[in-house]
């Protein structure tokens, strides 16, 4: 079996490197868009057709920015009912696609997808720390071989036939871990926090309901689990935001400061408002932190 995991970021050389641990006997390569990242990695190539030919099985843990054309790209070269998991966590701006959504646009072949979500910091999972995750998948077969591909006694899958909502949790709770980040920064104390939170919840159950969401999706590990850890975490770039946002950054000084690989917090921030706006959906906690981000005068 060949497995190729696209993107190169912490998140995909994180899963990269679990994948290898756990399956010493596969072929697995990991795809990075500049060569000289991938001629750092011993396992690693800069040529997505020499990554993506024969593979059984992709990754994809790329920033959601760049999805949408990557997918075309990945189009040319991915074989027939190949397994494709979706790692990336973030909602297309301006068509308000989830990332699977994208993925089944762009890709004409016939392939089973799959989603993987859940409170996940790459820097713990990289010490092998304890962590849980969900994938999901409307085909049987594929949640019980990603299982088994991904599970060790340090990272435990749960699986679930959610998609949607496994993705709809997994890029809402950046939005929250900014305005927990925004609170933190402001020295409000760990009461307030503990209600925005809960008050993120609310949220987030309002817009789960809106989709169709399973409320046990949202009572999760992908639900509230990567909400609650993503939001209080030292390792949490979207709470990063947060605390710049307090300090007085704009969004050009936070793009600066943070690099190319900005938080999805941000784009999703302005999709789920936007969406929001559209469908005559309450989302304030949202729409406060789009006003902080692109309306309000630092």
């Amino acid at each position: 079996m060949k497995i190729a995991v696209i993107g190169s970021g912490s998140w995909g050389k994180t899963l990269a490197n679990l994948l290898i641990e756990n399956n010493p006997d596969q072929n697995i390569v990991l795809w990075a868009r500049r060569k000289e990242v991938a001629d750092s990695i011993n396992h690693a190539t800069n040529n997505l057709r020499e990554a993506i030919k024969s593979a059984n099985i992709l990754v994809i843990a790329i920033p959601s920015q760049f999805l949408r054309e990557q997918a075309k790209e990945i189009n040319k070269h991915i074989k027939d009912n190949a397994v494709v998991v979706s790692a990336t966590k973030g909602l297309e701006t301006e068509t308000f696609k989830r990332m699977s959504e994208v993925l089944k646009e762009e890709i004409r072949s016939p392939i089973k997808l799959a989603v993987l979500s859940g409170p996940n910091l790459s820097k713990e999972i990289i010490e092998k720390k304890p962590a849980t995750t969900v994938i999901a998948s409307s085909h049987k077969e594929v949640l019980k071989q990603l299982k088994k591909l991904f599970s060790n006694n340090y990272f435990r899958v749960y699986t679930s036939h959610d998609v949607a909502g496994v993705e709809i949790c997994g890029y809402f709770k950046n939005i929250i871990a900014i305005a927990v980040g925004i609170a933190d920064g402001l020295a409000l104390g760990d009461n307030y926090t503990g209600h925005i939170i809960s008050r993120g919840l609310r949220e987030m159950l309002n817009l789960g309901k809106h989709f169709g969401v399973k409320q046990e999706t949202i009572y999760g590990p992908a639900g509230i689990g990567d909400l609650v850890t993503t939001s209080i975490s030292k390792h949490s770039r979207n709470r990063t935001v947060g605390t710049l946002i307090a300090k007085g950054f704009n969004y050009e000084d936070i793009k600066k400061e943070m690099g190319k690989n900005i938080p999805e917090g941000i784009a999703t921030t302005k999709a789920v408002h936007d969406y929001a706006l559209k469908r005559g959906l309450t989302t304030p906690i949202t729409d406060s932190i789009y006003n902080v981000l692109f309306t309000e005068d630092k």
